[in-house]
């Protein structure tokens, strides 16, 4: 069992992603260090250490052995179960093997110690000048460091609005495409490193790894490194309910706010002290009861998602090797990268690391997130790997409640649950971290941003592109068409068919609709015989050869495409702003500097809308610009027109001048 966290401190990532100040242990090497003079080689002592040590007498300090096993060694084992046991046993044996000795001597010390397997590392509390002089001198250690905690980080709220719909950033994937084919994320397990998440939640009670349907059983499910060890998922903040809500959360009604409803959770929670994330990252490796006894590595998610990171630029390699055991185990990690945008270089550590796949923020326009971190990161590498939507995100709060925010923490459990997605459908991905990344990368949108570097299809604002969980799953093959949906190939058939001879036209009719679709084939003219209507299932096609009889008229025989009808009028009620992209409309902030707020949705608490609904207008404030004074150019465009002699175009503007 773990200790407590120091202090039960709690500050988190608020609405956004959290921050991190490292200091200290790293998975890596240390910096200016100081020799100790002594026989042997002894192990580096962080300079922070040796501070501390001067201005207290005594501080607690990490002790990190080298001693590492083989991590590439476990992708080859295929069965699930068999390979994170393989993993959990390598490291505890490599572990105990490291530390006995140093074990040993802070017993007989009566110094107060916790000892992690994932790191290979041993806290130490209390020790003094001398203790550390030895520590530095014991054989197998790598480095003493001191401990470290996360700082709040600046949060994102956003203008909101509740649908009675599935959320925008769900559709923005075609995560709903994907679900119309049947695969909603089920098997899958997703995990988060947060605040906690309120497990009885409307929307997430339901997809609870703990929940029967009656009872609940926190074994093996949650994890508290709050400090306050509570024996049930709980939110101290409500960042980890609102990025579970968007991995998982559906309540069976109008609340449709997750993108793998059919895949369960578990969560650790974390104080944001350095021991408790290496609590909470060795927890997800081997899940153990509520009390901390009895780790199970059969239980371990299949997917982790982590919406933290550092507030300040940093390719600091903290918590590395515990990335690397969730890899060599099978787990698929995603990150944030971070909210310190629009400046290049901005990414925060670990999404920075080449190590990690992390996500940056874009909004309901497909326009990058200001706040959203760019690149590039740990040596030159593209950052972030891929963006998904983080702007103006809803999702689930604590007390039963829905609430609206951004941040690069609100991209990023989109491509979490759409690594369940994609896992879900297909067994023989399932574990493979490094094909995962590549059907990712490969299936993103490709969107051009060359302002940090790269290139059109790999750059260092949306990395390789808007996510696409769709595409991720089934490639080029076009979405079903809600309803019968014809196809015809060719279009047209156009003949002039000679006196007396036979010809011979074939015509392929396609469904790819999601109902049956009745159709009939008819020529306009000609001796040919109608055809009898037919019946096509859905997702099927059929080829029919039209015959014109010898001693038949010598007239065109024409099988005509659809008609499209004409649209006279552009009717928008902005019920959705998230349904206007889709529709035609675009948006373009050239303000000067950009700010946090695009066009959003209205707000019926500040006025209501002329006619509709109350929430039935957009609306654009002094946020489009980020500094004051800024200069404000916020464009909202209808689709294209042709417009005639006539024509009119009305639409209701409110402003200071104009209140009504």
């Amino acid at each position: 069992m773990k200790r407590s966290a120091r202090g039960g401190r709690h500050a988190i990532a608020g609405f956004a992603s959290a921050a991190l100040v490292v200091s200290g242990l790293t998975a890596a090497t240390a910096t200016a260090q100081e020799t100790v003079d002594q026989s042997g080689e002894p192990a580096q002592i962080q300079d922070q250490v040796l501070t501390e040590l001067a201005d207290n007498g005594t501080t607690s300090v990490w002790v990190r052995f080298d001693a590492r096993p083989d991590m590439s060694q476990f992708s080859q084992i295929a069965d699930w179960d068999a390979r994170g046991i393989a993993v959990y046993d390598a490291l505890t044996s490599t572990a105990d093997a490291a530390q006995a000795d140093v074990r040993a001597e802070l017993t007989a010390d009566g110094l107060s110690f916790e000892t992690y397997w994932a790191t290979n590392a041993i806290l130490v509390d209390g020790a003094d000048r001398s203790v550390v002089n030895d520590l530095a001198k014991a054989p197998g250690v790598e480095g003493i460091y001191a401990t470290f905690d996360y700082e709040e980080p600046v949060t994102h709220p956003a203008e909101g609005h509740s649908f009675d719909a599935i959320e925008w950033g769900v559709l923005d994937i075609n995560a709903d495409d994907v679900w119309a084919q049947g695969v909603t994320g089920e098997g899958m397990v997703v995990a988060s490193i947060d605040s906690g998440v309120q497990w009885d939640h409307p929307a997430l009670i339901n997809h609870y790894r703990g929940w029967d349907g009656s009872t609940a059983d926190h074994d093996y499910n949650w994890f508290d490194g709050s400090g306050d060890n509570e024996p049930a998922p709980w939110d101290w903040d409500g960042h980890g309910t609102h990025t579970m809500g968007t991995m998982v959360g559906d309540d069976g009604g109008s609340n449709q706010i997750g993108v793998a409803p059919g895949a369960k959770w578990i969560a650790a929670s974390t104080d944001l002290s350095d021991e408790m994330m290496f609590a909470s990252g060795e927890w997800m490796l081997a899940p153990t009861e509520v009390g901390g006894a009895n780790p199970d590595p059969t239980q371990r998610p299949n997917v982790v998602n982590n919406s933290w990171g550092s507030t300040e630029p940093s390719n600091d390699p903290f918590m590395e090797d515990i990335i690397e055991a969730w890899h060599a185990a099978g787990i698929f990690s995603v990150f944030s990268n971070g909210n310190e945008g629009p400046g290049c270089a901005t990414s925060g550590s670990p999404g920075s690391r080449i190590v990690t796949y992390s996500v940056g923020s874009y909004n309901a326009f497909h326009s990058i997130s200001s706040f959203s971190s760019r690149g590039a990161g740990q040596d030159g590498e593209i950052k972030p790997n891929i963006a998904a939507p983080g702007e103006s995100v809803r999702s689930s709060f604590p007390g039963d409640t829905y609430g609206t925010i951004s941040g690069t923490s609100m991209a990023a459990p989109h491509v979490t649950a759409t690594v369940a997605l994609l896992w879900s459908s297909d067994s023989a991905v399932v574990g493979d971290v490094e094909a995962t990344r590549t059907l990712l990368d490969d299936s993103a949108i490709d969107t051009e941003d060359l302002q940090c570097g790269g290139t059109a299809d790999d750059n260092n604002v949306f990395g390789e592109g808007r996510l696409d969980a769709y595409a991720l799953i089934f490639g080029d093959e076009p979405p079903p068409v809600e309803g019968p949906a014809i196809t015809v190939d060719p279009a047209s058939i156009e003949n002039t068919q000679p006196a007396d001879e036979l010809t011979e036209h074939t015509l392929t009719v396609g469904n790819t609709g999601t109902e049956d679709l009745d159709f009939t084939i008819t020529e306009n003219e000609g001796g040919g015989d109608a055809v009898p209507p037919l019946s096509l299932p859905q997702g099927t096609d059929r080829a029919h050869a039209s015959t014109e009889a010898t001693g038949g008229p010598a007239a065109p025989a024409v099988v005509e495409p659809a008609a499209v009808p004409h649209v006279g009028s552009l009717t928008e009620n902005f019920d959705n702003i998230a349904s206007l992209p889709g529709a035609g409309w675009a948006i373009t902030n050239n303000s000067e500097p950009e700010g946090v707020n695009n066009w959003f949705q209205g707000n019926p608490v500040v006025f209501p809308a002329h006619e509709g609904t109350e929430e039935a207008y957009v609306a654009a404030n002094f946020n489009s610009a980020g500094e004051d004074p800024g200069d404000i150019s916020n464009w909202l465009m209808t689709p294209e027109l042709d417009l005639s002699n006539g024509a009119e175009l009305s639409f209701w503007t409110r402003t200071v001048e104009n209140p009504a």
